[in-house]
């Protein structure tokens, strides 16, 4: 979450949440791929691929939940 922000703050033009999530998606499969255990790696970039929808859908969860 910390590097979408960062990511808009960093760009002149201003960039949509979904622009955002996809920037830091890119960074973090950039991560991933650098995990030396296949399982982890993969564990990792299953994460990575999580679909704005369904972050949206659980972001929107947390924030209604008591």
């Amino acid at each position: 979450m910390v590097a979408m922000g960062v990511v808009c703050a960093g760009m002149l033009t201003g960039c949509s949440a979904q622009q955002g999530y996809a920037s830091a998606q890119a960074w973090q499969r950039s991560q991933c791929l650098q995990i030396a255990d296949a399982q982890e790696r993969r564990r990792c970039l299953d994460a990575a691929d999580t679909p704005y929808s369904t972050y949206q859908r659980q972001s929107d969860s947390i924030k209604t939940s008591p």
